[in-house]
């Protein structure tokens, strides 16, 4: 094997060992991230996902990005005179050595103004920002809404 072959094949293998060694030392863990795949012309997807603080102080998700839409917003859901509604939040805590999980019919996070429909097999990558820990990237499977979500893929 060249140098240069063997190159090629271990730049990959050390960035991906460096993005999981930072991964495995940020104190927040995501679990099992996933997005359904939206209908043609859809402006609107949402995303589902575990946090768990593992680390010794509590930390807040305080704002998401990703360049799959033109923002995101952090959403609750609550019942009102019968009606389920949906409205914006400034974060969701996450106490030390627990978490939440953001799931159907809950807190999730509104992808707002597609650009295009999400497609079942498509990755997002999202930018996760916490009051205390640094950014984090998480990259989203777009599954079907058929599939239950137990079936999505689990990732950190």
């Amino acid at each position: 094997m060249s140098t240069r072959t063997c190159a090629r094949a271990l730049v990959p293998a050390l960035l991906l060992a460096s993005h999981l060694l930072h991964a495995a030392d940020h104190p927040i863990h995501v679990v099992n991230p996933f997005a359904y795949a939206t209908p043609p012309g859809a402006p609107t997807a949402a995303v589902y996902l575990t946090l768990h603080n593992s680390g010794a102080t509590a930390d807040r998700l305080v704002a998401v990005a990703t360049p799959a839409a033109g923002r995101v917003e952090i959403h609750s859901v609550q019942m009102a005179d019968r009606l389920m509604r949906m409205r914006a939040i400034d974060g969701v805590d996450l106490p030390a050595g627990a978490g939440a999980t953001l799931e159907r019919g809950g807190r999730h996070l509104m992808l707002l103004d597609l650009p295009r429909p999400l497609v079942v097999g498509d990755r997002i990558e999202l930018t996760l920002r916490f009051l205390r820990a640094d950014p984090q990237q998480v990259t989203v499977p777009v599954v079907s809404r058929e599939a239950p979500s137990s079936a999505a893929p689990h990732a950190h």
